[in-house]
């Protein structure tokens, strides 16, 4: 086959022993599913699982079905079998309180082609400076390609939602303005106008709040040529809906994008929705709490710019109308999410995923708030963490979420101090040192340094193994069909820990009994990121979903909610946002 003089050499191949047949390798599994589902098995294997020893499904993958629902506290061991040999190892597993499934890709909705264009809206004088209003635009077309007509089949459906985008600081140079290409196709693919703002002429030596409120006000200049353009522009006209408008910033514009819809300068009409802040700057912009639109920030760990993560202060300080999110990424760092920024700026000092990592995980959350925003879709459990996307580096990102609207039955923010919880109920701790906390830079109560939010949480210490913390509810509380969520950190004392710690979480009934489940069960309380001195407590959302609590009968009515320290080796932990969904 293949012809030359010597001939090729033919090969060969070792037939291994039955006993090198390993396990297979199967996702984690949620207590409640009937499915296993298979990640990595040998040719013609067939898999055999057995819970609690006892046969309990069998196939050829990637999911094999079970006789009945896995229960928490079973133990599942899963083999296969290639002809007569038998894997001689099992993947024993027990079932999660909360293993999200992995369910699709939010970014991949591939509707539609692509056009882009450039835009000149001439000049604006801001801030005593003349400023080009300039950059490109991405939109659903008939054709991929610069210049395409619009999309005659998404233009029936009436206008589109906009997504204007403003990049940071950088050499005035490079056209950073290009670098979100990736994110603006993808957008345009699924039906919206993605529009990338060229804020060059304010890069430089310049720098201070003023700097900040210059490019919110080119931003909103963009804003306004664009509505200019739907009344007049042959591509664009009748085409944009300026009741559904979407802002991302990066750095400097991420402050930007925090404090543009409340600017003098943004158009009348012009509605913003939902603002994303990635790895955005405080210069000190931004007065008051960002409210009026939902709100999403992404936090680079591994940020060798922005290192403070500023972003935490905005998400503590936000009051949306629905929801709020946060990402913390290990191992992200500050430029690899624009594309003309060549150069890893925590200089290799920090471990630092691939860029193509860092795109992924702003393509796949950033999509899924802007669908869920602008669009309606049901994108939102990706931001929650009840479901997963495919080929993510989800390991990594670590979720904080609050909806608006659901019980906060201790938020800490109240003033109401550790004996009385948001619900006017009262608290009691045993076995542990429980106080509130500053958990920020410039508090006067603060802990300690490792915290660069802004909000009031509770720091708790064991005196010993076992320390309890009880929150007590209102009487008749149930909690049928909902979970209970709580931010926490570990918190950073100065040494990094050698090994993750962890609580138990549980609900006293009214008969007295107490039903604990662990926090490993839930996704575990993530280890803080390396930084040496800058090592932060970040605190990232848990959800304990009710169904996970061994219920009897009569367990119908909770009359508290207890938080138990029972890790041997002794470390504080920071709670706040203990809330029902």
């Amino acid at each position: 086959m293949c012809p030359g003089n010597p001939p090729s050499n033919p090969g060969g191949m070792t037939v291994q022993p039955c006993s090198a047949l390993p396990a297979p390798q199967v996702a984690p599994v949620q207590c409640g599913d009937q499915l296993v589902t298979v990640t990595q098995i040998a040719t013609g294997a067939t898999v055999k699982v057995y819970v609690n020893q006892l046969k309990a499904g069998e196939g050829g993958g990637p999911a094999v079905l079970l006789k009945a629902p896995v229960q928490h506290g079973d133990v599942v061991d899963v083999v296969q079998q290639v002809g007569t040999c038998v894997s001689h190892l099992a993947q024993e597993l027990h079932c999660l309180c909360a293993a999200p499934p992995v369910t699709f890709d939010p970014s991949a909705l591939d509707l539609l082609p692509v056009g882009f264009t450039d835009y000149n809206g001439g000049t604006v004088s801001v801030g005593g400076q003349t400023l080009h209003v300039r950059g490109n635009a991405f939109y659903p077309a008939e054709d991929d390609g610069s210049g395409q007509p619009f999309n005659k089949r998404r233009a029936k459906r009436g206008p589109v939602p906009l997504i204007f985008m403003a990049h940071g600081n950088h050499s005035p140079e490079d056209p950073s303005y290009l670098g979100y290409d990736y994110f603006q196709n993808a957008l345009a693919k699924m039906g919206f106008v993605a529009i990338s703002v060229d804020c060059n002429e304010l890069n430089g030596n310049a720098s201070g709040a003023g700097n900040i409120l210059d490019r919110a006000d080119l931003i909103n200049a963009s804003i306004a040529h664009f509505q200019a353009l739907n009344g007049t522009d042959p591509l664009l006209k009748k085409k944009l809906d300026f009741s559904k408008l979407g802002l991302m910033g990066h750095s400097r514009g991420g402050e930007a994008v925090v404090i543009a819809p409340a600017r003098a300068s943004k158009p009348a009409n012009a509605v913003v929705l939902a603002v994303l802040s990635l790895a955005p700057t405080d210069w000190g912009a931004t007065s008051g709490p960002p409210t009026g639109y939902e709100f999403q920030t992404l936090l680079p760990a591994a940020d060798g710019d922005v290192q403070n993560n500023d972003g935490a202060k905005y998400y503590d300080r936000c009051l949306p109308p629905a929801f709020k999110s946060q990402l913390y990424v290990h191992n992200a760092c500050h430029n690899f999410f624009n594309r003309q920024r060549l150069l890893n700026d925590n200089g290799g000092a920090l471990p630092t995923m691939p860029r193509s990592d860092h795109e992924r995980v702003l393509l796949i959350y950033g999509c899924a708030f802007f669908r869920r925003v602008l669009a309606g879709h049901g994108t939102v459990g990706f931001l929650t963490g009840n479901e997963q996307p495919p080929a993510a580096p989800t390991t990594l990102v670590h979720l904080s979420f609050q909806w608006v609207k659901s019980l906060t039955v201790d938020g800490q923010q109240q003033n109401n101090w550790i004996p009385m919880n948001n619900l006017s109920q009262p608290t009691s701790q045993s076995g542990l040192a429980a106080g509130e906390y500053g958990l920020s830079q410039s508090a006067a109560n603060r802990y300690n340094n490792s915290f660069y939010g802004d909000s009031v949480g509770m720091v708790a210490k064991p005196r010993k193994t076992n320390g309890i913390f009880r929150s007590q509810l209102p009487a008749k509380t149930t909690l049928t069909d909902q979970e209970v969520w709580i931010r926490v950190a570990d918190v950073f004392d100065g040494s990094f820990p050698t090994a993750a710690t962890g609580f138990e979480l549980g609900l006293e009934f009214s008969g007295g009994t107490i039903q604990w489940v662990d926090s490993d069960d839930v996704g575990g309380v993530p280890l803080p990121f390396d930084r040496g001195s800058m090592t932060k407590s970040m605190p990232s959302t848990l959800r304990f979903p009710v169904r996970c609590f061994a219920l009897g009968r009569r367990d119908k009515s909770v009359r508290a909610i207890l938080l138990r320290l029972n890790r041997k080796n002794v470390r504080a932990l920071a709670f706040e946002d203990l809330q029902i969904v």
